[in-house]
């Protein structure tokens, strides 16, 4: 899952990944569902 966050440590906002694996593995199911729909 992509999100826009507000890094408070660092002062700046940062565009990253949450759980970057399961988000990895959700895209790829998603992919493969829309390439053989």
């Amino acid at each position: 899952a992509w999100i826009f966050k507000y890094d408070r440590r660092h002062s700046r906002l940062s565009f990253q990944a949450r759980n970057v694996e399961i988000g990895n593995k959700a895209f790829a199911r998603l992919a493969h569902h829309l390439a053989t729909e």
